[in-house]
C-alpha cells in the first residue's frame, strides 16, 4: 500500500505541475491567481498529509463537549447557552498547552489553557470582543485523534448568528473530514440540511461522519427507531436540495449516494463519557456510545486522510479543469500574440504621445523670442527719431523722419511676424512628422504591418502642412498708441523721455497683440496637430496587412487546439487515477 500511496503521490504532484504551467501564462485574471492558491495548497497537502477534522453544526448541539470527551478532559469551555466564538483547532502535542493567533498579525500569545473561556467564547462582554479579534486558537494535546498530522476543529455553531456563521462557512474550504452533531430532540432540521448539502458539494470534503450527541436524554428503548428516522431524513432531504441543483450521474450526486446512502452514524452522549472516563467506569463508557466511535472513527480517519491525500488534489484539478474550459473562449484574448498585439498597441500609443508637443515650452521660447524683437525694434526707432530731435528745427525733422520710419516699420514687422510663425513650425511641428514616420515604420518592420501609401502620403503632410490658419494670414498692424512729435515749445532735455515713451507705449501695445495672436495659433495648431498625429497612428494600428490578420488567427486557433489537448490528456488522466484508486481502496 505504502508503495501505491507513493505512487499515486508522484502522479497527481505531475498533474498539479501540468495545470500549473497551463494557467500561468492567464495569471493576471484574478480566478487564475486564485486556482493557483489552490494547486500550491494541494501540493502542500501531498507534501506534509495534513488532515483537518472539523466538528460543525447548529449551535447547542453539543460540538465543545463532544471534542472534550474525544480529549478525555474538559479542556475547551462549553456552556448551557452558546459560546465557542472562535475557530479552535487542537493538534497533537506531548506537552499540554494553547496559543492565540492574531487577525491582525502580530506575534501569538502562549496563554494557560485554563485561561481560554476569556479569549475563545462570547460569555462575557469582554471576552466577546476579544474574540472577535482572533484568528483562532490552538491547543496542543497528546490526543491519539491527532497523531499523524490529524487535526480536530471546533467551531461556532450554525444559526447562532451572522458573524459565526460566516466564520464557519470560511473554514469549508479547509475540512477533510466532517463530523456533524446533531441534536436527537430536533433532528435534521431544514437548515442543517441545507449546511449538509454545502459539506457535500465541497471538493475538499471526502468524509462527513454524524453523531448524535445527547443520546442518554433518550429513552433506551426509543433510541432505534430514532436513528433510523434520522438516517432517512438525512438521505431524503439532502438529496431533494442536491437533485435541485444538480443533475444524477453527475460528480456531486455520485458523492452524496457514497456518503448518505448508509450514513456513519455514531449515537453518543460525551457528558456520560467524560463521567465514565474520569471515574474509570468502563461499562458506561460503552454505554456511552464513545468505546464504538473510538474503535471505529480513529481508523476511519487514517483511511480517509490516505483518500483525501490523493482525491482531493484530483477532484480540485478536474473542477479547475471544468471552469476553465467554460471561460477558456474569453482568455482566448490574453494568449501571447494578444499580448503581443497589445504590446504593439501600446507602442503605438507611446509613438503618438511622444509626438506631443510641450505647449509651455513652446510658449516660454516664443514669448522670449517677443520680448527680444520688441526691445531691439522699439531701441532701434528711438534711436533714429532722438537724433531727428536733437535737430534745430525739430517738430518738422521728426514728422519727416517718420514719414521714412512708419512705412519701413510696418513692412518689417508683418516680415517678422511671418519669420516667428514659420520659425515655430520649423523648430518643434515639421520634426514631429519625421520622428513619428520613423518610429511608426520601425515598429511595422517588428510586426509584420505593411505603410500603406495612403498612410505615408498622412505623414508627410504633417512635415508640409502650412503652419499660419487663414485668419493669421493677415498680420497685425502697428499704430503709434502715443505721438512722438514733441511741441515746438518743448525744452531740448525733455524730447528724448517724450520720444523714449511713445516708442515704448506703442510697440508694447503692438507686441501684446501679437501675443495674444500667438497663444491663440499654438492652442489651436498643436489642438490639430494632436489630433492628426492621433488619427494616424489609430489608422496605422487598424491597417495591418491581410497577411498578418490571417497569420495571427491561425496561430491562436493553432495555440487553442493546443491548450484543448493537454487539458482533455490532463482531465483524461484524472479521472483514470481517480478510478483506479478508488478500485484500489476498494479492493484493500
Amino acid at each position: 500500500m505504502a508503495h501505491n500511496y507513493l505512487s499515486y503521490t508522484l502522479q497527481i504532484h505531475d498533474y498539479l505541475m501540468e495545470l500549473k504551467r497551463l494557467l500561468q501564462p492567464y495569471d493576471t485574471s484574478q480566478e487564475v491567481s486564485e486556482w493557483l492558491d489552490d494547486i500550491a495548497r494541494m501540493n502542500e497537502k501531498l507534501e506534509n498529509m495534513r488532515f483537518q477534522v472539523a466538528v460543525v453544526g447548529e449551535f447547542k448541539r453539543g460540538k465543545t463537549s463532544f471534542i472534550n470527551a474525544l480529549l478525555r478532559k474538559a479542556i475547551l469551555p462549553a456552556d448551557v447557552v452558546p459560546a465557542t466564538a472562535t475557530i479552535n483547532r487542537i493538534t497533537y502535542g506531548n506537552v499540554p498547552s494553547s496559543y492565540i493567533y492574531w487577525k491582525d498579525g502580530r506575534p501569538a500569545e502562549k496563554i494557560e489553557i485554563d485561561q481560554l473561556a476569556d479569549y475563545i467564547t462570547k460569555l462575557t462582554d469582554q471576552s466577546a470582543m476579544k474574540a472577535s479579534s482572533i484568528k483562532e486558537a490552538v491547543v496542543q494535546y497528546p490526543c491519539r485523534f491527532c497523531e499523524n498530522n490529524v487535526d480536530l476543529i471546533d467551531t461556532p455553531g450554525m444559526n447562532d448568528d451572522d458573524d459565526m456563521n460566516r466564520v464557519t462557512i470560511r473554514q469549508l474550504s479547509d475540512i477533510d473530514l466532517a463530523i456533524v452533531t446533531l441534536d436527537p430532540n430536533f433532528p435534521v432540521s431544514n437548515t442543517e440540511s441545507r449546511f449538509i448539502a454545502q459539506l457535500v458539494e465541497s471538493d475538499q470534503i471526502c468524509q462527513i461522519v454524524f453523531v448524535v450527541s445527547k443520546m442518554d436524554t433518550v429513552f433506551k428503548g426509543q433510541r432505534e427507531r430514532l436513528l433510523k428516522t434520522i438516517e432517512d431524513r438525512l438521505r431524503n432531504s439532502v438529496g431533494e436540495i442536491l437533485r435541485a441543483s444538480h443533475e444524477e450521474g453527475s460528480a456531486v450526486m455520485l458523492k452524496y449516494r457514497s456518503l448518505l446512502s448508509s450514513p456513519v452514524l455514531f449515537p453518543i452522549s460525551s457528558t456520560q463519557a467524560l463521567y465514565a472516563y474520569e471515574m474509570g467506569d468502563q461499562q458506561a463508557f460503552e454505554e456511552s456510545g464513545f468505546q464504538r466511535l473510538t474503535n471505529e472513527l480513529l481508523p476511519l480517519i487514517i483511511r480517509t486522510q490516505h483518500s483525501a491525500a490523493i482525491l482531493t488534489p484530483l477532484r480540485t484539478i478536474l473542477r479547475i479543469l471544468h471552469d476553465f474550459k467554460e471561460q477558456m473562449e474569453e482568455w482566448r484574448k490574453m494568449t501571447a500574440l494578444e499580448a503581443k498585439r497589445t504590446a504593439l498597441k501600446k507602442r503605438f500609443g507611446e509613438a503618438a504621445y511622444e509626438s506631443r508637443l510641450d505647449r509651455d515650452r513652446i510658449w516660454k521660447d516664443c514669448a522670449d523670442r517677443l520680448a527680444r524683437c520688441r526691445r531691439e525694434r522699439s531701441q532701434a526707432v528711438y534711436n533714429t527719431l532722438l537724433r531727428a530731435s536733437s535737430r534745430f528745427s525739430v517738430r518738422e525733422a521728426i514728422i519727416a523722419e517718420m514719414k521714412t520710419v512708419f512705412p519701413q516699420i510696418r513692412d518689417e514687422l508683418r516680415q517678422e511676424e511671418y519669420d516667428s510663425y514659420a520659425w515655430i513650425w520649423d523648430e518643434y511641428f515639421r520634426p514631429v512628422g519625421g520622428t513619428l514616420k520613423r518610429v511608426l515604420t520601425q515598429i511595422a518592420d517588428e510586426a509584420g504591418y505593411g505603410i500603406t501609401g495612403e498612410i505615408e502620403g498622412e505623414l508627410s503632410l504633417l512635415e508640409r502642412q502650412n503652419p499660419l490658419p487663414p485668419h493669421l494670414c493677415v498680420p497685425e498692424s502697428f499704430f503709434w498708441e502715443a505721438s512722438p512729435v514733441p511741441p515746438e515749445n518743448m525744452p531740448g532735455g525733455q524730447r528724448p523721455y517724450l520720444v523714449d515713451n511713445a516708442v515704448r507705449e506703442s510697440f508694447d501695445t503692438y507686441y501684446k497683440r501679437r501675443e495674444k495672436r500667438l497663444s491663440e495659433f499654438l492652442d489651436n495648431t498643436i489642438a490639430e496637430h494632436e489630433k492628426a498625429v492621433g488619427n494616424l497612428v489609430r489608422k496605422f494600428f487598424q491597417c495591418a496587412t491581410p497577411r498578418f490578420q490571417q497569420e495571427y488567427q491561425k496561430v491562436e486557433e493553432e495555440e487553442r487546439m493546443i491548450l484543448i489537448a493537454r487539458m482533455d490528456r490532463l482531465e483524461t488522466g484524472c479521472y483514470t487515477t481517480e478510478k483506479e484508486y478508488t478500485t484500489h481502496i476498494n479492493t484493500d
